[in-house]
């Protein structure tokens, strides 16, 4: 997620083609949690909004808090 993050940042960065290109390799990185949440059970939607909030506070190990956090309730 972080390195999805700092690519979609960059990518507003850029202009032309390679903006695009960019901002499409930052989404396939997302794919990654977004099947394993679906594998799991979970919200995708919801768990990774709340991985970029976590992310975007700094905390970058986020994902297992969440997950656990999903799983209690």
């Amino acid at each position: 997620m972080e390195l999805s993050k700092f690519l979609r940042d960059h990518s507003r960065t850029i202009a032309g083609k390679e903006q695009l290109l960019i901002g499409c390799i930052a989404k396939a990185l997302e794919v990654i949690p977004r099947q394993l949440c679906d594998n799991a059970g979970f919200d995708a939607t919801n768990v990774l909004n709340k991985l970029r909030q976590k992310h975007a506070q700094g905390l970058l190990f986020a994902l297992t808090a969440i997950l656990y956090y999903v799983t209690v309730l």
